[in-house]
């Protein structure tokens, strides 16, 4: 009989948009279009900015433990009742999502920024780095969606053994194997 396995901590956590990226929003919605923008204004960026790395760092160990977490609960109980392939598939469309935004997030605040340092040119390295850490930030959130899915993939082939052929944990051996075909 198949065993239903409690996840730790919601996938919810991980398919919402990452509250991080408010600060990308802040940036890109805020009123330099046309004016001088204050030193008051880079300090709330700036601050924006860095309360959205912090968060992300909490993502990613959530995430993490998310990971190692269901390994363990499934490493113990069996992958019976788990279903795997229903949660890559939420990654991966949520991985996904977000990179096709990506050249628009990018594209966003690459006019943001040009715009602010065409009217605040004093600014320049400043706000062309909060852009650049911006869109990190974006690529470290597809980075680690694409990373806890490949985790769930290696738990997935670990414990679900579907027997039609050969496996190895022998680099040599898979490859002595595969010159023999």
């Amino acid at each position: 009989m198949a065993t239903a396995h409690a996840i730790p901590t919601s996938f919810a956590t991980f398919t919402r948009s990452p509250p991080s990226l408010d600060a990308i929003k802040s940036f890109v919605q805020s009123s330099g279009n046309n004016k001088k923008i204050s030193l008051k204004d880079i300090a709330i960026f700036e601050s924006n900015l860095a309360k959205g790395q912090q968060n992300f760092v909490k993502f990613k160990a959530e995430g993490t433990n998310l990971v190692g977490a269901l390994d363990a609960l499934v490493l113990a109980s069996g992958p019976e009742g788990f279903d795997f392939d229903k949660r890559i598939k939420q990654l991966e469309k949520i991985e996904y999502g977000w990179a096709a935004k990506l050249g628009k997030i990018k594209k966003n605040l690459r006019g943001k920024a040009k715009t602010i340092v065409s009217n605040n040119p004093q600014h320049k390295e400043v706000i062309e780095r909060i852009e650049q850490e911006s869109i990190n930030l974006v690529i470290s959130y597809l980075e680690t969606w694409r990373d806890m899915r490949w985790e769930l993939m290696a738990i997935q082939a670990e414990t679900e053994k579907d027997e039609k052929g050969p496996t190895f944990n022998d680099p040599d051996k898979l490859d002595a194997y595969l010159a023999n075909l």
